[in-house]
């Protein structure tokens, strides 16, 4: 549930506010979401890309910083749903580029794609911080520049595990980070550099100190649109796999 503090500020934000769910992953079963995944009667809008569809990795990277500056201009906002203190100084340098590529794109996946940036980020800072309490083992999965274990209270005392396939945004949001002496609110966390389409989570997760005994929250933001549906599907299995009981599940579709 939202906090009384959240008001829509349109339709799209009421409507971003009824479309997202998210529940506990039971073992051995597949996530609600899935079902959507493996349907053939599916709604064309969840289905992400059509096989040998995948998304460029290049472009993939170029809309996680398009993510985080769309969060600094909602946090910017006097009547901001979100507030991500981080997101700017993470595109500074880069928001000419950004603001260019914005231009090109503008209205091709999104109508309002502030509105459902802010909508996505603030229903997870939510889901987070009304999570099992047992759950004290977060796993971001296309994580990308996510600053939730700087910015998030919710995660004191968690070990958070990134991944993404791309190093060079990892270091780019350490190196920021460190110029701002930013202090690190979760326990831990551990940058994974992997390409969630290819086989082999478990082992690079465990690697990192994953604990497949403790129940874990599994976050998929935005990530669904980057992969083809077999690959999509294959990772729900292996998160499902991974699950111990009380964990909980977070993934959106994509909203128009």
């Amino acid at each position: 549930m939202f906090s009384p503090a959240l008001r829509p500020r349109s339709k799209l934000l009421r409507a971003g506010l009824q479309t997202f769910s998210h529940g506990p992953l039971r073992r051995r079963t597949l996530p609600r979401n899935a079902r959507w995944l493996t349907s053939p009667a599916s709604p064309e809008h969840a289905k992400g890309p059509l096989p040998g569809q995948q998304v460029d990795n290049e472009f993939a990277e170029a809309m996680g910083f398009v993510t985080t500056y769309l969060r600094a201009v909602e946090s910017a906002r006097t009547d901001h749903i979100i507030y991500d203190p981080f997101a700017e100084p993470l595109t500074r340098k880069d928001r000419l580029q950004i603001q260019q590529f914005m231009n090109t794109v503008s209205g091709k996946y999104h109508r309002s794609p502030e509105d459902m940036i802010a909508i996505r980020t603030r229903y997870l800072d939510e889901a987070l911080s009304h999570r099992n309490p047992e759950i004290h083992q977060i796993v971001l999965l296309g994580a990308g520049l996510d600053a939730r274990a700087y910015r998030l209270e919710a995660l004191r005392d968690c070990h958070v595990l990134e991944i993404d396939q791309g190093a060079a945004m990892f270091d780019h949001k350490s190196d920021v980070m460190t110029e701002l002496h930013a202090p690190m609110l979760a326990k831990q966390v551990d940058c994974i550099v992997f390409n969630l389409a290819d086989a082999g989570l478990e082992v690079n997760l465990l690697a990192r100190g994953f604990d497949p005994t403790r129940p874990t929250f599994w976050a998929m933001e935005g990530l669904l649109p980057y992969m083809d549906r077999p690959s999509n599907v294959e990772l729900l299995k292996a998160i499902d796999y991974l699950s111990w009981p009380g964990s909980e599940f977070y993934c959106n579709p994509r909203l128009q």
